[in-house]
């Protein structure tokens, strides 16, 4: 695995959406300068919240980069989403204990702690809304520390429906902190562009 991000190949130009853009990158850059910053990009599937977030990455600069999803299919296999970003051996099947899955939960953050004094990093998350509840946890955690942090946490999620965890955990985040990103359809100027590049690339 690439331990800096440095952009990958677009098939497609970017078009819109250059208001959420600059906020992303503006984001970013305040990592880089060591302050954490939490982004939450929401829209309905297939929108565009994966290319928006590329796009940042990509004109950002030089930054470490883990990634990981929610998956349905894991929603009951505690801390399997940050286990695929950081590989914290930490992230051991949860017992239930209180204790156990409070130290599960602080060595992960420990983890990512050690990654971003190393250099600063950003941990995107995408499909929030299958994110199993000892990941979940962790992000919480993180959430609470990130002002003292060179920390960016990207996370994307489809608008609704959100489970109670899911709720609790966005409405804590936005007592502090936090970028809320709402992505509706592209504008009636936009979207023929968008197709046009799409056009584009596939010939």
């Amino acid at each position: 695995r690439p331990a800096f991000y440095r952009g990958g190949s677009r098939m497609t130009d970017f078009v819109g959406r250059a208001n959420e853009l600059a906020t992303l990158v503006a984001a970013l850059h305040d990592v880089q300068r060591g302050a954490g910053r939490i982004v939450i990009v929401e829209g309905e599937a297939g929108i565009g919240k994966t290319r928006l977030i590329d796009e940042a990455l990509a004109t950002a600069g030089e930054l470490t980069v883990r990634r990981t999803a929610g998956r349905a299919l894991e929603q009951d296999l505690p801390f399997a989403a940050i286990q695929r970003a950081v590989g914290a051996t930490s992230a051991t099947p949860d017992t239930g204990a209180p204790l156990h899955r409070l130290a599960v939960v602080e060595t992960c953050v420990e983890t990512i702690e050690a990654l971003a004094v190393d250099r600063p990093l950003v941990l995107v998350v995408e499909d929030l809304h299958w994110l199993d509840a000892g990941s979940l946890a962790v992000l919480a955690r993180l959430a609470a520390l990130i002002r003292h942090m060179p920390l960016g946490l990207l996370l994307n999620t489809r608008p609704h429906p959100h489970s109670a965890e899911l709720r609790s955990f966005i409405e804590g985040l936005e007592a502090g902190d936090v970028t809320r990103l709402n992505l509706v359809g592209l504008s009636p100027e936009e979207a023929p562009a968008s197709a046009s590049s799409r056009v584009g690339a596939e010939n």
